[in-house]
């Protein structure tokens, strides 16, 4: 929680608006439950935005990995790739090689160089 405040007759003010907290219980912080619901989601949907854009992204690399080993396509240029939307730096799992990095995507394996991404497959 936030920093409490209170003012000269040591009453508390509201964490959202600053108005002063009605006589109540003393863990009281909220001058009423609209701006207790407002605090809350001001405070959760940054968390919630970031972990949906970061879904969305995973969901649009998934689904052209996908579309590559339908097209039984083992092998493409990651700039190729990244035209069409894919986000080489989102993945589900890595493992760093000498040469390559293994990646993962969910259930799909996938090499990447710097300028490659290869023996793509389902596992």
């Amino acid at each position: 929680m936030g920093t409490e405040t209170k003012t000269e007759e040591g009453r508390r003010l509201c964490l959202e608006c600053g108005d002063v907290v009605p006589y109540g219980r003393t863990d009281k912080v909220y001058c009423s439950v609209k701006c207790k619901n407002r605090h809350y989601y001001a405070e959760h949907m940054a968390g919630r935005y970031i972990r949906t854009r970061i879904n969305s992204i995973l969901e649009k690399n998934y689904s052209l990995l996908e579309a590559l080993i339908a097209g039984n396509i083992d092998s493409v240029l990651l700039s190729d790739l990244s035209v069409k939307g894919f986000s080489p730096d989102y993945m589900t799992s890595h493992r760093s090689r000498k040469y390559y990095s293994e990646c993962g995507c969910y259930d799909i394996r996938y090499r990447q160089t710097s300028t490659r991404i290869y023996c793509i497959e389902k596992v």
